[in-house]
């Protein structure tokens, strides 16, 4: 019975996660988790940049290659620090998003 607690918390804290990071515009999961293992990535920005951003913020961003992604292994510990991953992430996008920007702006002129 504890077991099957815990695994209903982590898969809620999962979809949380999910949902967070489906709410950030440029973001999109590479694939639904089935587990606790999200990966995801962005279109119009290099998710690579993102993780720096992460990383200069105090996160150890996990990447994947191919497809090019982030992806994080959740369990009940991530619970606490999810609030301030999301929102480390959203800003994390802004600057990867604003550096994009200013090496196409480069690329122009």
């Amino acid at each position: 019975a504890g077991y099957m607690e815990i695994a209903g918390q982590l898969a809620a804290m999962t979809d949380a996660y999910v949902a967070g990071i489906k709410a950030i515009d440029g973001l999109h999961l590479l694939a639904e988790p089935d587990l606790s293992i999200i990966n995801f990535g962005a279109h119009d920005f290099d998710i690579f940049k993102v993780a720096e951003a992460m990383e200069a913020r105090g996160w150890l961003p996990g990447l994947t290659q191919n497809p090019k992604g982030m992806h994080a292994m959740l369990s009940m510990f991530h619970e606490m620090a999810r609030a301030k991953f999301l929102d480390d992430l959203a800003a994390s996008v802004q600057v990867a998003r604003s550096e994009t920007g200013a090496a196409a702006l480069k690329a122009v002129y």
